[in-house]
């Protein structure tokens, strides 16, 4: 369903369908969907997003503005990604918050409620005009559920971080981080990713 207006007016108009029993999203302007793609109700699809083949979209999700997701991921309920570069056969767990400028290679999988930062100003009203520094993240990570990520850090092929840390710097390749600041515990054993 495409509707015009601001995205307050478009809340008003899903929270009507919701209460009258509809189940329905709103899809943007220049959206471009892959073949098989399924989207859940109550979903919010800005314009010019890109979704690949065979994704899915959990409910209540958000996807902003100039998102691009590859083919065959998943995305649970109540993501919102906004302005994030996503490749293929990413798994992204429920009520994670992804901020503009994020990027993600193949094959990552991040647990639930696990966000992200991009500016080291928070700028709200002040006028600063931060850069926008999102964390990237190499191909095949593993993210455990609730963990946090600061501006600009870079996590390495087949790192895992463990649950509940906080990533404050950068992350080598083939290596296990834990904690609030996460630090390195130990190296992933060849074979295991």
């Amino acid at each position: 369903m495409r509707t015009q207006g601001n995205w307050f007016v478009t809340i008003q108009r899903l929270i009507r369908g919701l209460i009258k029993g509809k189940q329905f999203c709103f899809i943007g302007k220049n959206v471009k969907l892959g073949k098989d793609v399924q989207i859940s109700p109550m979903v919010l699809i800005d314009d010019n997003v890109t979704i690949g083949d065979g994704t899915f979209i959990g409910y209540g999700c958000v996807i902003r503005p100039g998102t691009s997701i590859g083919y065959d991921c998943s995305f649970g309920h109540l993501n919102v990604i906004e302005g994030c570069i996503i490749g293929n056969r990413v798994g992204i767990h429920a009520q994670c918050h992804l901020t503009k400028g994020t990027i993600i290679y193949d094959d990552v999988f991040m647990g639930a409620l696990c966000w992200t930062s991009n500016t080291k100003n928070i700028d709200h009203g002040r006028g600063l005009n931060p850069k926008v520094l999102g964390p990237t993240f190499e191909r095949a990570c593993g993210i455990g559920s609730g963990v946090g990520f600061l501006p600009d850090v870079r996590i390495g092929e087949n790192s895992i971080i463990g649950a509940g840390s906080v990533v404050t710097k950068n992350v080598p390749p083939r290596e296990i981080w834990i904690g609030f600041p996460a630090k390195k515990k130990s190296d992933v054993k060849e074979g295991i990713l």
